[in-house]
């Protein structure tokens, strides 16, 4: 009995007072590389499920899964993640060194927070809509 209570007391005292997660990762690494992962495993509906609730409502989740499958264009390398920045409740994610068609390019990547799981923001159903 007495153990028991020394470990609960151990575990109070190394509380944290920093947020437990950063939003823009999932499994130690940013969203859209995860979400890159996905589009090369073909699993699509998953790239859905980690679509904002407003773009599915905005274009249709049909369409936003056709736009996956048949017309995205995601193939290319991100590189490592340059720069987090938040705008409201909007997470900008840069890519500095993004190497799209044999050039390298600036890719920005929209994300926000929806019930406690972080999603992609489509801003266009366009073959590269992170331009």
């Amino acid at each position: 009995m007495r153990n028991e209570e020394h470990v609960q007391t151990k575990a109070l005292e190394n509380k944290s007072d920093k947020p437990f997660a950063n939003a823009a990762l999932v499994f130690g690494s940013p969203l859209p590389n995860y979400w890159q992962s996905l589009f090369r495993q073909r699993k699509f509906s998953e790239m859905v499920r980690l679509t904002s609730q407003k773009c599915l409502m905005l274009y249709g989740e049909q369409k936003v899964f056709a736009y996956y499958k048949n017309d995205l264009k995601f193939g290319y390398k991100l590189g490592r993640l340059s720069n987090i920045s938040y705008e409201g409740d909007t997470i900008v994610l840069s890519y500095a060194n993004a190497y799209q068609f044999g050039s390298k390019k600036l890719v920005t990547i929209l994300c926000c927070l929806e019930h406690d799981t972080v999603k992609i923001i489509l801003p266009n159903l366009k073959h590269n809509p992170f331009e």
